[in-house]
Protein backbone atom coordinates (compact mmCIF):
# COMPACT_ATOMS: atom_id res chain seq x y z
CA UNK A 1 0.00 0.00 0.00
CA UNK A 2 1.01 3.19 -0.65
CA UNK A 3 1.92 5.55 1.83
CA UNK A 4 1.12 9.54 1.95
CA UNK A 5 3.46 11.91 2.69
CA UNK A 6 2.51 15.32 4.18
CA UNK A 7 4.18 18.57 4.57
CA UNK A 8 5.86 17.31 8.12
CA UNK A 9 8.07 15.19 6.36
CA UNK A 10 8.49 18.09 3.66
CA UNK A 11 9.42 20.29 6.60
CA UNK A 12 11.33 17.28 9.01
CA UNK A 13 13.76 16.80 6.07
CA UNK A 14 14.59 20.99 6.30
CA UNK A 15 14.92 20.53 9.99
CA UNK A 16 17.54 17.70 9.71
CA UNK A 17 19.67 19.83 7.58
CA UNK A 18 19.17 22.80 9.99
CA UNK A 19 20.82 20.69 12.83
CA UNK A 20 23.07 19.13 10.89
CA UNK A 21 24.35 22.66 10.44
CA UNK A 22 23.85 24.34 13.48
CA UNK A 23 27.13 25.26 15.54
CA UNK A 24 27.99 23.58 18.64
CA UNK A 25 26.42 24.54 22.09
CA UNK A 26 28.47 27.20 24.16
CA UNK A 27 30.48 25.28 26.64
CA UNK A 28 29.41 25.25 30.44
CA UNK A 29 31.97 26.99 32.79
CA UNK A 30 34.46 25.35 34.40
CA UNK A 31 33.03 23.65 38.01
CA UNK A 32 36.36 25.43 39.71
CA UNK A 33 35.26 29.05 38.54
CA UNK A 34 33.42 31.32 41.07
CA UNK A 35 31.60 33.76 40.12
CA UNK A 36 32.13 37.13 40.60
CA UNK A 37 30.92 39.20 43.83
CA UNK A 38 29.11 42.23 43.56
CA UNK A 39 30.95 45.06 45.34
CA UNK A 40 29.14 46.23 48.34
CA UNK A 41 26.99 43.29 48.77
CA UNK A 42 25.70 42.78 52.12
CA UNK A 43 22.05 40.72 51.77
CA UNK A 44 22.67 37.17 51.17
CA UNK A 45 24.44 34.77 48.82
CA UNK A 46 24.92 36.27 45.20
CA UNK A 47 22.64 34.72 42.83
CA UNK A 48 24.54 33.46 39.40
CA UNK A 49 22.95 34.69 36.04
CA UNK A 50 22.81 32.71 33.27
CA UNK A 51 21.71 33.07 29.48
CA UNK A 52 18.72 30.72 28.95
CA UNK A 53 17.29 30.77 25.28
CA UNK A 54 20.07 31.45 22.90
CA UNK A 55 18.97 31.49 19.07
CA UNK A 56 21.38 29.56 17.18
CA UNK A 57 22.21 30.42 13.47
CA UNK A 58 21.89 27.29 11.62
CA UNK A 59 21.99 27.29 7.25
CA UNK A 60 19.44 26.32 4.83
CA UNK A 61 19.76 24.09 2.63
CA UNK A 62 21.41 25.18 -0.75
CA UNK A 63 19.58 22.63 -2.75
CA UNK A 64 16.25 20.31 -2.91
CA UNK A 65 16.69 17.92 0.09
CA UNK A 66 14.38 15.62 -1.98
CA UNK A 67 16.81 15.70 -5.13
CA UNK A 68 19.35 13.26 -5.96
CA UNK A 69 22.10 12.07 -8.52
CA UNK A 70 21.52 9.44 -10.76
CA UNK A 71 22.80 9.16 -13.78
CA UNK A 72 19.27 7.70 -16.15
CA UNK A 73 15.63 9.01 -13.96
CA UNK A 74 12.83 6.23 -13.64
CA UNK A 75 10.39 5.69 -16.69
CA UNK A 76 6.72 5.26 -16.92
CA UNK A 77 5.22 1.75 -17.76
CA UNK A 78 4.60 1.53 -21.38
CA UNK A 79 1.13 1.70 -20.85
CA UNK A 80 0.21 2.84 -17.42
CA UNK A 81 -3.31 2.05 -16.20
CA UNK A 82 -5.42 2.16 -13.53
CA UNK A 83 -7.64 -0.56 -13.37
CA UNK A 84 -11.63 -0.20 -11.46
CA UNK A 85 -10.92 0.36 -7.93
CA UNK A 86 -14.21 -0.09 -5.09
CA UNK A 87 -13.06 2.46 -2.53
CA UNK A 88 -15.11 4.64 0.70
CA UNK A 89 -14.66 8.02 2.15
CA UNK A 90 -16.94 10.21 4.69
CA UNK A 91 -18.42 13.47 4.69
CA UNK A 92 -18.94 15.84 7.49
CA UNK A 93 -21.36 18.07 7.18
CA UNK A 94 -23.08 20.79 9.56
CA UNK A 95 -27.24 21.09 8.67
CA UNK A 96 -29.45 23.44 10.45
CA UNK A 97 -32.78 21.88 11.53
CA UNK A 98 -35.51 23.57 12.76
CA UNK A 99 -38.04 22.97 15.51
CA UNK A 100 -40.34 20.94 12.65
CA UNK A 101 -37.67 18.88 11.62
CA UNK A 102 -36.78 21.02 8.17
CA UNK A 103 -32.75 22.40 7.16
CA UNK A 104 -32.65 25.32 6.23
CA UNK A 105 -28.81 25.34 6.03
CA UNK A 106 -25.61 23.59 5.96
CA UNK A 107 -22.01 23.87 6.13
CA UNK A 108 -19.39 21.46 4.35
CA UNK A 109 -17.40 21.19 7.52
CA UNK A 110 -14.79 18.17 5.79
CA UNK A 111 -15.75 17.21 2.00
CA UNK A 112 -13.71 14.94 0.08
CA UNK A 113 -15.84 15.55 -3.36
CA UNK A 114 -16.30 19.60 -3.55
CA UNK A 115 -16.93 19.39 -6.98
CA UNK A 116 -20.45 18.02 -6.46
CA UNK A 117 -21.12 20.54 -4.06
CA UNK A 118 -24.65 21.60 -6.01
CA UNK A 119 -25.51 18.28 -6.01
CA UNK A 120 -25.05 17.54 -2.16
CA UNK A 121 -27.06 20.87 -1.54
CA UNK A 122 -30.29 19.81 -3.82
CA UNK A 123 -29.89 16.15 -1.61
CA UNK A 124 -29.88 18.07 1.77
CA UNK A 125 -32.50 20.46 0.62
CA UNK A 126 -35.16 17.61 0.36
CA UNK A 127 -34.03 15.54 3.57
CA UNK A 128 -36.57 15.63 6.70
CA UNK A 129 -35.41 15.05 9.94
CA UNK A 130 -36.96 14.24 13.33
CA UNK A 131 -37.73 17.53 15.40
CA UNK A 132 -34.60 18.21 17.27
CA UNK A 133 -35.82 18.27 21.29
CA UNK A 134 -34.23 19.44 24.78
CA UNK A 135 -36.25 18.54 27.82
CA UNK A 136 -38.75 16.94 25.35
CA UNK A 137 -39.49 20.28 23.28
CA UNK A 138 -38.84 21.10 20.11
CA UNK A 139 -36.38 23.54 19.49
CA UNK A 140 -33.72 24.37 16.51
CA UNK A 141 -30.08 23.41 15.93
CA UNK A 142 -26.93 22.86 13.86
CA UNK A 143 -27.00 18.83 13.98
CA UNK A 144 -23.76 17.08 12.23
CA UNK A 145 -23.24 14.44 10.32
CA UNK A 146 -21.17 11.76 9.13
CA UNK A 147 -22.10 10.19 5.50
CA UNK A 148 -20.07 7.12 4.70
CA UNK A 149 -20.03 7.21 1.01
CA UNK A 150 -19.16 3.79 -1.39
CA UNK A 151 -17.73 4.72 -4.97
CA UNK A 152 -17.28 2.53 -7.86
CA UNK A 153 -14.14 3.99 -9.56
CA UNK A 154 -14.27 3.11 -13.82
CA UNK A 155 -10.75 2.63 -15.41
CA UNK A 156 -8.94 5.88 -15.14
CA UNK A 157 -8.15 6.78 -18.98
CA UNK A 158 -5.06 8.71 -19.37
CA UNK A 159 -4.66 11.41 -21.93
CA UNK A 160 -0.82 13.17 -21.23
CA UNK A 161 1.31 12.02 -18.70
CA UNK A 162 5.12 12.80 -17.76
CA UNK A 163 7.53 12.04 -15.15
CA UNK A 164 10.07 14.38 -14.56
CA UNK A 165 12.96 13.58 -11.52
CA UNK A 166 13.43 15.89 -8.54
CA UNK A 167 17.02 17.62 -8.63
CA UNK A 168 18.62 19.76 -5.87
CA UNK A 169 17.66 22.84 -8.02
CA UNK A 170 13.52 22.10 -8.24
CA UNK A 171 11.93 24.07 -5.80
CA UNK A 172 10.18 22.61 -2.63
CA UNK A 173 6.72 23.01 -3.63
CA UNK A 174 3.55 23.53 -1.11
CA UNK A 175 1.68 20.07 -0.33
CA UNK A 176 -2.52 19.84 -0.80
CA UNK A 177 -3.21 19.10 2.89
CA UNK A 178 -5.44 16.47 3.60
CA UNK A 179 -5.02 14.70 6.94
CA UNK A 180 -6.33 11.23 7.82
CA UNK A 181 -9.99 11.55 8.82
CA UNK A 182 -8.94 9.86 12.10
CA UNK A 183 -6.35 12.73 12.96
CA UNK A 184 -8.72 15.49 11.48
CA UNK A 185 -11.97 14.54 13.57
CA UNK A 186 -9.37 14.21 16.93
CA UNK A 187 -8.36 18.12 16.14
CA UNK A 188 -12.04 19.23 15.96
CA UNK A 189 -13.02 21.56 18.31
CA UNK A 190 -16.47 22.52 19.73
CA UNK A 191 -18.06 25.53 19.21
CA UNK A 192 -21.48 26.51 20.45
CA UNK A 193 -23.40 28.22 17.45
CA UNK A 194 -23.72 31.79 17.58
CA UNK A 195 -27.23 32.29 16.01
CA UNK A 196 -29.09 31.36 19.22
CA UNK A 197 -29.97 27.68 18.21
CA UNK A 198 -29.48 24.73 20.92
CA UNK A 199 -26.05 23.22 20.98
CA UNK A 200 -26.46 19.28 19.60
CA UNK A 201 -24.44 18.30 22.77
CA UNK A 202 -27.69 19.20 24.77
CA UNK A 203 -30.27 18.01 22.72
CA UNK A 204 -32.17 14.72 24.32
CA UNK A 205 -30.65 12.73 21.13
CA UNK A 206 -29.09 13.77 17.99
CA UNK A 207 -31.81 14.36 15.32
CA UNK A 208 -31.46 11.77 12.81
CA UNK A 209 -33.17 12.15 8.88
CA UNK A 210 -36.14 10.08 8.47
CA UNK A 211 -35.69 10.34 4.30
CA UNK A 212 -32.80 10.91 2.80
CA UNK A 213 -32.58 11.16 -1.36
CA UNK A 214 -29.46 11.29 -2.50
CA UNK A 215 -28.21 13.11 -6.08
CA UNK A 216 -24.62 13.06 -6.18
CA UNK A 217 -24.58 9.92 -7.12
CA UNK A 218 -22.13 10.58 -9.89
CA UNK A 219 -18.67 12.06 -10.78
CA UNK A 220 -17.19 12.17 -14.39
CA UNK A 221 -15.00 14.93 -15.49
CA UNK A 222 -11.69 15.70 -16.99
CA UNK A 223 -8.79 16.14 -14.33
CA UNK A 224 -5.31 16.91 -14.11
CA UNK A 225 -3.14 15.95 -11.31
CA UNK A 226 0.52 16.80 -10.15
CA UNK A 227 2.69 14.52 -7.49
CA UNK A 228 5.65 14.40 -5.98
CA UNK A 229 6.20 10.26 -5.85
CA UNK A 230 8.65 8.05 -4.06
CA UNK A 231 9.70 5.54 -6.58
CA UNK A 232 11.69 2.25 -4.99
CA UNK A 233 14.37 0.88 -6.16
CA UNK A 234 12.32 -1.89 -7.31
CA UNK A 235 9.94 0.53 -9.55
CA UNK A 236 7.45 0.70 -7.08
CA UNK A 237 5.53 3.79 -5.70
CA UNK A 238 5.39 3.88 -2.27
CA UNK A 239 4.63 7.34 -1.09
CA UNK A 240 2.77 10.06 -2.80
CA UNK A 241 2.70 14.20 -2.21
CA UNK A 242 -0.52 15.37 -3.63
CA UNK A 243 0.48 19.26 -4.81
CA UNK A 244 -2.25 19.82 -7.48
CA UNK A 245 -5.34 17.88 -6.85
CA UNK A 246 -9.28 18.82 -7.57
CA UNK A 247 -11.19 16.36 -4.84
CA UNK A 248 -9.42 15.05 -1.85
CA UNK A 249 -11.20 12.09 -2.66
CA UNK A 250 -8.46 11.46 -5.44
CA UNK A 251 -5.42 10.92 -3.13
CA UNK A 252 -6.85 7.39 -1.89
CA UNK A 253 -7.71 6.54 -5.10
CA UNK A 254 -4.16 7.52 -6.80
CA UNK A 255 -2.45 5.70 -3.53
CA UNK A 256 -4.23 2.51 -4.18
CA UNK A 257 -4.10 2.96 -8.57
CA UNK A 258 -0.19 3.81 -8.73
CA UNK A 259 0.58 1.01 -5.97
CA UNK A 260 -0.40 -1.40 -9.06
CA UNK A 261 2.40 0.30 -11.28
CA UNK A 262 6.08 -1.10 -11.65
CA UNK A 263 8.75 1.74 -13.00
CA UNK A 264 11.88 1.22 -14.57
CA UNK A 265 13.83 2.60 -11.66
CA UNK A 266 16.46 5.16 -11.29
CA UNK A 267 19.92 4.10 -12.10
CA UNK A 268 23.41 5.33 -10.65
CA UNK A 269 26.55 3.78 -11.64
CA UNK A 270 25.70 0.10 -12.10
CA UNK A 271 22.74 -0.08 -9.43
CA UNK A 272 19.16 0.18 -8.93
CA UNK A 273 18.52 3.49 -6.77
CA UNK A 274 15.31 5.05 -5.09
CA UNK A 275 14.32 8.95 -6.22
CA UNK A 276 11.71 11.24 -6.06
CA UNK A 277 9.96 12.16 -8.99
CA UNK A 278 7.06 14.72 -10.37
CA UNK A 279 4.24 13.10 -11.54
CA UNK A 280 1.35 14.90 -13.66
CA UNK A 281 -1.13 13.64 -16.04
CA UNK A 282 -4.45 14.47 -16.81
CA UNK A 283 -7.43 12.46 -18.16
CA UNK A 284 -10.95 11.65 -17.61
CA UNK A 285 -12.75 9.63 -14.68
CA UNK A 286 -15.56 8.28 -13.70
CA UNK A 287 -17.36 7.82 -10.38
CA UNK A 288 -20.70 6.16 -9.19
CA UNK A 289 -21.03 7.21 -5.49
CA UNK A 290 -23.81 4.98 -3.53
CA UNK A 291 -24.42 6.77 0.28
CA UNK A 292 -24.30 4.00 2.49
CA UNK A 293 -24.83 5.24 6.00
CA UNK A 294 -25.61 8.45 7.75
CA UNK A 295 -24.40 8.89 11.26
CA UNK A 296 -25.63 11.66 13.51
CA UNK A 297 -23.14 12.85 15.93
CA UNK A 298 -23.19 14.53 19.45
CA UNK A 299 -21.06 16.77 18.72
CA UNK A 300 -20.61 20.76 16.96
CA UNK A 301 -18.72 20.72 14.12
CA UNK A 302 -17.84 23.71 12.35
Amino acid sequence: MVKPLLTTALAAALAGFARAQAPPAPSARPADEKPAQPAGASFGAPQRITDTGIALVARLPSGNPFGAAVDSPPALPVKPVIPKILMTDEMFLSIRVDAKGKPSAFKKVRDPLPSLAADVQKSISRWVFDPPKKSGQPVDTWTSVKLDLSMEVDPLKIEQISLMPVTKETPVPTPFEWQPTAAWLDAQKAAAPADGTVPVEQLDLPPPPKKNPWSADSYKRPITVKLWVHVTNAGKVDRIVPIQITDPFLIGYLKRGLSTWTLRPARAGNANVESWDELTFSGTIDCSIELKQIVSLRRTLQ
